[in-house]
């Protein structure tokens, strides 16, 4: 149909209507998954507009062909691609006065900012959106702005704002009884109840208080699931709900979740959304000890996800891909081809500027040139992990959220790991010994960041012993199998001391020790 009206445009020498009829085919292949054949059709719109005196007409369909362009290179993860098109975009609907044309630009920028990582940016610009929404009536356009300030508030840490901002969106979606609207914003509650229980350190939680919050999750999802009015959507929220079932170790409930769940995955289009379907899918049963899918499965979906997203053009996807097929292959003890999957992974996210995926490959690296020996290797794989988690500080807290962040499961034990290697064998060199004492201050900074869901202390670094060279300073860290202190000593090369005790045994004693200073009545 878009073709023939394409073609009687192009018949009436219609030069504004022919480019009216390749924006509309260019957003028609990008939503089947075609990008070469959208970005010609885009190109060749743009061509013909530009070539047309500047009128209120032509600037208004120079806005929505950018619109299109940047919903493109978001579809296909060029992150930093959309947020230029969005802010042209956003450009031309000001020079027309198109407040729903600038709102719109406004998300498109902010998803862009929260695809890139950079939630705090993204955070303002929702802010100063919705405070222009504000005194508007209720809108579709509203109720995504109010779900995306929910997801970006989240990201920070700030879940009671999340939840105030994602009911509101919720009550708006209802009241225009758009399914797809409440469809995913009752995933992004889940999402929200998820939230506390994974950034909460061992102390403080409560298994109760958890379990409730698992509960209230498993509620929104399931009723996410049994509303959607879409294949993507439901499947979406089911995958959220495998994911909370493997955490809680229910596998029975899973194990009855999985033969649907993989039926619908197979009858999913190639798009994007697959691609992280089908990622999810595999990285949570991935986490379980218990093997509900052959290995080998696992593998070729992964595989055949590589190449949909090549065929997609989609890079962003395929590097996660391939971290993930080596993860797959480091859990099978498979180290040649993890080591292969993962390099490729890294140099993508590389590539990409994605330093969120690319952290997560180089710690993995690490990982596997451990198993196989190759220290020195290992050692400069935990290096460039580290050295990439810090340049992520300023959203460590944010990271992936789409994928469950966990700071004790994906940040904490880069640090503790790299540590371990770097103070092996008995006697390390004194370069090591100057790295790890980086690596437990780094690791130190980090934790107090994760406490305040905020890069919290933006102080120039400094080694203590050189703003008091006449104190003696101990640095410790718990490692898996022992206690490691470094000593710095007025005058004196570094030195370290090793005590052969589990994990447990220390953190049991720790614990007995905080119970006695908070009651010493207590023992």
């Amino acid at each position: 149909m878009l073709q023939e009206t394409l073609e009687q445009k192009q018949a009436e020498n219609d030069t504004i209507g022919t480019a009216i009829a390749l924006r509309n085919l260019a957003l028609i292949y990008g939503k089947i998954g075609q990008p070469q054949q959208a970005k010609q059709a885009l190109t060749e719109s743009l061509a013909l507009v530009e070539s047309q005196s500047p009128t209120p007409e032509q600037q208004r369909l120079l806005a929505q062909i950018f619109e299109v362009e940047g919903q493109l290179n978001q579809a296909t993860g060029q992150a930093e691609t959309a947020l230029e098109s969005w802010k042209k975009a956003n450009q031309f609907y000001q020079q027309v006065n198109d407040t729903l044309g600038m709102a719109r630009a406004k998300i498109g920028q902010t998803q862009a900012l929260k695809t890139m990582g950079m939630h705090q940016q993204a955070n303002e610009h929702l802010d100063s959106l919705n405070q222009q929404l504000a005194e508007e009536s209720d809108t579709l356009i509203k109720a995504q702005a109010l779900q995306l300030l929910g997801d970006v508030k989240r990201a920070i840490g700030q879940t009671q704002d999340a939840q105030n901002a994602l009911e509101k969106g919720l009550a708006i979606a209802q009241t225009l009884t758009h399914k797809e609207q409440v469809t995913s914003i009752l995933i992004s509650l889940g999402n929200t109840a998820r939230f506390n229980v994974n950034n909460t350190t061992e102390d403080q939680e409560q298994e109760q208080a958890k379990a409730n919050a698992f509960q209230t999750a498993l509620n929104y999802y399931r009723q996410a699931a049994n509303n959607a009015p879409s294949l993507e959507l439901k499947v979406q929220a089911q995958l959220n709900e495998l994911s909370v079932l493997a955490e809680q170790k229910d596998i029975a409930t899973l194990q009855a979740l999985l033969p649907t769940l993989q039926q619908q995955l197979t009858q999913l289009n190639a798009n994007r959304t697959t691609l992280y379907a089908q990622l999810n899918f595999a990285k949570t049963l991935m986490q379980l000890e218990e093997t509900v899918i052959p290995p080998t499965q696992l593998a070729q979906m992964l595989a055949k996800g590589v190449k949909q997203a090549q065929s997609i053009e989609d890079k962003n996807a395929e590097a996660r891909l391939w971290v993930s097929l080596g993860q797959l292959y480091e859990k099978n003890q498979r180290y040649s081809e993890a080591k292969t999957a993962t390099e490729k992974g890294v140099l993508l996210a590389q590539a990409l500027n994605a330093p969120e995926i690319a952290y997560q490959g180089q710690w993995q690296l690490g990982r596997i040139l451990r198993q196989q020996e190759q220290r020195k290797s290992a050692i400069a794989a935990y290096d460039k992990a580290v050295t990439t988690l810090q340049s992520l500080r300023n959203d460590l807290v944010a990271i992936n959220p789409d994928f469950q962040f966990s700071f004790r499961e994906s940040v904490e034990p880069v640090y503790r790991q790299y540590v371990d290697l770097l103070l092996q064998p008995e006697q390390p060199s004194p370069d090591n010994l100057k790295e790890a004492r980086s690596a437990i201050e780094a690791l130190q900074l980090a934790e107090l960041d994760n406490f305040f869901q905020d890069a919290c202390l933006n102080v120039q670094e400094q080694a203590i012993d050189q703003i008091d060279s006449e104190s003696a300073i101990f640095y410790t860290i718990i490692l898996r199998d022992r206690l490691e202190v470094i000593v710095a000593l007025p005058g004196q090369p570094l030195r370290n001391y090793s005590t052969i005790l589990p994990k447990a045994e220390i953190e049991e004693t720790l614990s007995k020790m905080r119970e006695y200073i908070a009651d010493p009545q207590i023992h």
